[in-house]
Order: structure tokens, then sequence, then C-alpha cells
């Protein structure tokens, strides 16, 4: 190291004038050579030639010059490395202005959300203060009421009474208006909770249709509670109220025309079967920590030249070398988003990970097979037998450890279900891992994991479930989107 350091002191001697000791250059610091074999830049060397004579720095010989100092020999054995040098601090500078430009364009950016995120918070500010104003109302009506209630005729005598019937006729009068208002007002409240919602998005520059599928066949309420989690049951209270207001300042209007009905929120019923209504796809997205919203969202726009819509993918299993015909799976997006979502993302490889090459590493004889694992990962159950911690493999982006949809497909022969892999009190984990079921087999929970059934290919499945995969191998030759 040391010597390394002692030559590029040297090499920097070479490089630099040993007068205004600048790094020479193409331009104003070009190398001259003095009569003594030494160099000096252009600039110093004029400003030293007040006469035809100039004394070298390094040696204090005497160079004549005689034709200026513009058409002295340049230093061309250093020229070379000068033109690098050059190139190189061109090329340093661009990039420390294209540096400052993306900070700038990122602040610019980043103030333009900023403004954004302002106007929302405005704008929740605004619903907290209408609903603490209402809040407000009708704590104040029940004050009134509960003073009103109280009987202020029961110490009078008949006089009295009879003196102060008009006051009780307009007191009555007044506690029907007032019961007939706090009815409609709760009637008005339970009565949004009625609804169920089916949100879909346009989007204005291709005209691209997306469903929020954490709304799809949601019935609002005020209450924050999500399978989700409880920030997406904060949204679908904060939506549920914005909705009744709305409602209320007659903003509604009847979806339904010339008798028709409209087809964006129409959803027929899967009774476990793989559903023919929406067929969402996948949209490239980072995953966003906590709560599972982006995966909440799926997409109409695209299908395929036929007009079949992607909710279907395909395994080409090879056993013992020998490639098999093509297993074709039905997802269901609208039952099990998320592992729909996730498993033909693994299909396609759109995330950088892909189920091509992996191995099936466990059967269970004519029953299933399980598939999909990317490395072996160990949890830690406490003694109800929850997760309570785990190891590193559940984050490192591969095995990517997520919250099993809420399903309700049934575990019958032909389905297509995510693998488990520990329980929590939110749900149950799962991964990348999956598992085929062969054949018909009892289940009592009213959850599962399952989100889609063999389409085409039964037949391979049920064979793979059946080897002995100590002495066969078998692994995932291809796969993607059918």
């Amino acid at each position: 190291m040391a010597c390394k350091s002692s030559s590029d002191e040297e090499e920097k001697d070479f490089l630099v004038c040993g007068i205004c000791m600048e790094y020479y250059d193409t331009d104003d610091r070009t190398p001259k050579i003095l009569e003594c074999f030494h160099s000096c830049c252009v600039t110093c060397l004029k400003l030293q030639a007040v006469t035809s004579l100039v004394t070298c720095p390094y040696c204090r010989n005497v160079t004549k010059i005689k034709n200026g100092v513009d058409n002295m020999t340049s230093n061309f054995y250093i020229m070379p490395k000068i033109q690098k040098m050059v190139a190189k601090r061109k090329t340093i500078e661009h990039m420390i202005a294209n540096t400052k430009n993306n900070w700038a364009e990122s602040i610019a950016k980043r103030r333009d959300v900023q403004s954004k995120l302002k106007m929302v918070q405005d704008a929740l500010k605004l619903i907290e203060n209408t609903i603490s104003q209402k809040a407000e109302d009708n704590n104040e009506k029940i004050a009134i009421l509960q003073s009103l209630l109280e009987d202020p005729f029961s110490k009078q005598d008949m006089e009295e009474l009879l003196a102060s019937y008009s006051k009780c006729e307009a007191d009555h009068k007044y506690s029907k208006e007032e019961l007939d208002a706090a009815e409609s007002l709760g009637k008005s409240l339970s009565d949004i909770e009625n609804f169920m919602c089916c949100l879909t998005l346009k989007k204005k520059n291709d005209g691209a249709n997306y469903n929020v599928k954490a709304l799809e066949k949601k019935i609002l309420a005020f209450n924050n509670k999500s399978p989700h989690g409880p920030r997406i049951g904060s949204y679908h209270s904060v939506l549920t109220f914005i909705l009744f207001q709305m409602r209320e300042e007659k903003l509604w209007e009847e979806a339904t025309q010339n008798g028709e009905r409209d087809q964006a929120c129409e959803v027929e019923p899967t009774n476990g079967k793989p559903s023919k209504q929406h067929a969402p796809i996948k949209q490239s997205h980072p995953s966003l920590t906590g709560d599972s919203s982006d995966d909440d969202w799926s997409t109409t726009e695209t299908e395929s030249s036929s007009g079949q819509k992607h909710n279907m993918c395909y395994m080409q299993f090879k056993i013992n070398n020998v490639i098999q015909p093509k297993v074709v799976f039905r997802l269901n997006f609208d039952e099990a988003p998320m592992m729909s979502r996730r498993f033909m993302d693994y299909c396609n490889g759109s995330t950088g990970l892909s189920y091509k090459s992996c191995s099936v590493f466990m059967n269970k004889d004519g029953e299933s097979f399980t598939a999909g694992k990317y490395e072996d990962l160990d949890i830690v159950l406490d003694d109800g037998g929850c997760a309570s911690s785990f190891l590193y493999g559940w984050c490192d982006g591969k095995s990517q450890r997520f919250i099993a949809d809420h399903s309700t497909l049934d575990e019958v022969k032909g389905a297509l279900r995510m693998r488990h892999r520990g329980r929590s009190l939110e749900g149950v984990y799962v991964c990348s891992e999956f598992s085929v079921i062969c054949r018909d087999h009892p289940n009592n929970n009213q959850m599962t994991t399952v989100f889609g059934y063999v389409h085409r290919g039964i037949e391979i499945c049920q064979n793979i479930s059946r080897l002995n995969l100590n002495q066969n191998d078998v692994v995932i030759h291809s796969c993607g989107v059918e």
C-alpha cells in the first residue's frame, strides 16, 4: 500500500504545474517543455515570460523563448494521461450536475406530494370538524331531552295543571317531533350499513378499469373491523361516513338506467367454484408494510387475443427429466386476491422470483403434493401454537410471508392452496409454498387457504402425489400465465 501511495504521488507531480500547482489540461493549462525538460502550464509561462527568458521552477535553469509561449513544444509524453484525466473530470462534472438535478427534481416532486397530503389532511380536518359538530349537537339534544324528561308538573295541583294545559300540549308536540327526528337520524345511519360497496376506478389516460377488492362485496360499517387489519378498517369507517354525508346532501342517484343493471358491481356467487366475473391481473408495485392494502387492488383491463381474461396459470412438471403436459390452474381473485396474486407473480416471475426449477419436496400418497419452497424456514411457536417469532428467512424477500386471505373455498379434489406456515392472532401465515389436493377429504374448517382449482391436468397431479420422492426427481420445468 505504501508503494502504491508513493507511485500515485509521483504520477501526480507529473500532472501538476510546478508553479500554480493546478492540474494540467488541454486548454489554458497545457504543459509546455522547457529546455531542461521540465514542464509548466501555458498560463504560468505567460506570466513568467516578461522577457524572452523563463526560469524553471524546479532546477532554476533558464529557457529562452523564441516564438512565444503558445508555440513552445507541448509535453507529448504526459498528454495522453492528461486527456484521460480531462475526460474523466468531465464525466464526473456531468455526473455531479445530473445528481444535483435529481436532488432538485426529487425535492420538487416531494413538495408536490406534500401539497397533496396537506390537501387530504385539511379535508380530514374538515370531516373531523363536521363529525365533532354533529356529535356536539347530538349531545346537546340529549342534555335538553334529559332535562325535559324530568316531570315539571309532578308537584303542581290540578288548578295549576289545567292552567298549564297549553304548555303541556306544546311540549307533547315537541317531544313527538324530537322522537321523529331521532328515529330519522338513527335510521339514516343504520340504513347506510345496509349497502354493499363495489368501487370501480377508471384510469383517465388509457381507460383501464380497476376494482378495489377490499371494498368489493364489503358491507358499509362505522366500526373499524376488517380482515385486512384496523388501518383498512378505519378507511372503511371514514368512507361509510363520507357516503352517509353525500346521501344526506342528495348526491346519490340510482345506478340503474333503462332497466339495465350496472355490470360493474355485479358479482356471481362462487360456491366453491372458480368465478367467471372479474379477471384480475398482476399490477406491479412495492409491497407495503402493515396492512395489505396494496393487495386489495386488481385490474380488469387486460384480455388475451381470444378474449380470455388472465386468471389462469400453468405449470409443466419434469419427472426424472421427462417433461409432462401442462397443468392449468384457474385462480379465484374474488375470493382470495392476495394468494392468487402472489401465486401469479411467482408463475410469471414478475417480482424477480419464479417457481421455475423449484422441486416438489413433499407429497402424501394419492392425497396431495407440495412445491414452491425457496429455502428451509423454521418457525418458533408459543405454548398456544401461535407463531411467536420468525427467523431471518421470513423477511428476506424470497419467502415473503403474509397473512392468508379469509377464503371459504372448499378443499376438494383439484384445490390449489397455500401451505400453512404458522398462526398468529391475525390469521394463518403462508408464503411461496403451495399444495395441490388430489382427492376429496373432509375439512371441518370454515376458513381455508384455497385460492384456485386445477382446470386441466389433474391426472398429472395425482401421479405426482403417488411418487416416491426419494427415488424420483420432480421439478417445475416451466410456468407462466395461461
